[in-house]
């Protein structure tokens, strides 16, 4: 029981990140994106640009 709680915890923290607007904006676009909106787009990046690192990536890692 205590991992569940410890994973909706988890949860809740990563959902406060959409209240955290940055001074950025993505590209092509007007609007200013949110950290949560930040931190998704860190990670598809990670995960689309692996294969072409020079050494192993351990995405688990990267992206968690």
């Amino acid at each position: 029981m205590e991992s569940v709680r410890k994973a909706l915890n988890s949860i809740i923290e990563i959902e406060k990140l959409k209240g955290v607007h940055r001074k950025t904006r993505p590209v092509g676009l007007e609007c200013y994106e949110n950290s949560a909106e930040h931190s998704w787009h860190v990670c598809l990046a990670a995960i689309a640009l692996k294969e072409f690192a020079n050494e192993e990536v351990e995405i688990q890692k990267v992206i968690g």
